[in-house]
């Protein structure tokens, strides 16, 4: 029982600052360009607040130089609530963040800081089942998608497995989620070139429904010329994908040499659903005559109706002396 509880204080650190009431440690670096956080000032700051988490192997040298990571969340109006308790609870305290930096505090809607009060909530939850520590607990959080479960849920499941002292082995991981590679909108592809551009490009994307009404992505593109550079050790996720990434940059790598994309939603407006999909992106960057060229398609495909599976073998007229087997169609 007291390791319990000294493990619980140890977890109890994740933090919910704003510039309206809690300092961060000094000296505070405030830069959302993780690689230059990370070699130009990783080794003399106390705190850094950015808005995208650094993967794990930044996030362990962080941790080795007493560094506190905070994820930056500052308002943009249109975003949902929902998403706003989600992107500063759940999500940040999944990937390892020390809290949140809840910038522009005082703009913030009611419905906003109510989702503020949600996330706290979702993240005491979350730090009691993690207090338990043990392997099947460290699994669970690696393994659950904290970016798309409705957010009670997962709250109820933390609650129920530290009362419970475990994860039970027999429950499924997750709900059954709709698969997220197809959605309610129809099929489409856009492809968009941006001609001398800057590093980092700010476009938006819009994608039609059915009745043609139109959803909308914000999006910040990378357009900073890759390099040779050392390597990441290669990691086997829960997918089963073998990933290989550049250690600095550009981000990472999945697979056989597919690119991870260059694309962040800046900001993303809603948890990505069948009705909201999460678009697939291919980033193109090549050099003409002197000038950048930046190429980007999106893609999301339709949701089609169930169908019948077919057996997977090929028919042949068996009654007769017609389609017999050669040696060479086996």
């Amino acid at each position: 029982m007291i390791a319990i509880n000294f493990a619980a204080a140890l977890l109890s650190s994740f933090a919910f600052l704003h510039p309206n009431s809690d300092k961060l440690a000094e000296p505070v670096l405030f830069e959302d360009d993780i690689v230059k956080a990370f070699t130009n000032s990783c080794d003399e700051i106390a705190s850094l607040v950015t808005r995208e988490i650094p993967p794990p192997h930044m996030m362990a040298t962080y941790r080795k130089l007493g560094v506190k990571v905070y994820a930056r969340y500052r308002y943009h109006k249109g975003v949902e609530p929902e998403f706003v308790r989600r992107a500063v609870g759940f999500i940040p305290f999944s990937q390892d963040a020390d809290g949140v930096w809840l910038e522009d505090f005082d703009k913030y809607p009611p419905e906003w800081k109510a989702a503020v009060a949600a996330a706290k909530a979702d993240v005491a939850a979350a730090e009691k089942l993690k207090a338990i520590g043990g392997n099947k607990v460290g699994w669970w959080f690696s393994v659950v998608d904290f970016s798309r479960i409705d957010c009670d849920v997962l709250r109820a499941k933390c609650i129920e497995y530290a009362a419970k002292g475990d994860i039970p082995g027999t429950l499924p991981v997750q709900p059954c989620l709709e698969d997220p590679d197809y959605c309610d909108l129809p099929t489409q592809n856009i492809v968009m070139t941006f001609t001398n551009c800057a590093d980092f490009v700010k476009t938006r994307l819009e994608l039609k429904t059915k009745d043609k009404k139109t959803v909308f992505y914000d999006l910040l593109i990378d357009a900073r010329p890759a390099y040779p550079e050392p390597r990441a050790p290669s990691l086997v996720t829960d997918k089963m994908w073998v990933t290989v990434g550049f250690r600095l940059r550009p981000c990472y790598e999945r697979g056989y040499g597919i690119l991870h994309q260059r694309v962040i939603f800046d900001p993303q407006y809603r948890t990505f659903s069948p009705s909201y999909p999460k678009p697939h992106f291919r980033v193109d960057l090549k050099m003409v005559d002197g000038r950048r060229e930046v190429r980007l398609s999106a893609s999301v495909k339709e949701k089609l109706p169930v169908q019948a599976k077919k057996p997977d073998m090929f028919e042949m007229d068996a009654s007769s002396g017609l389609n017999e087997l050669e040696d060479f169609d086996l």
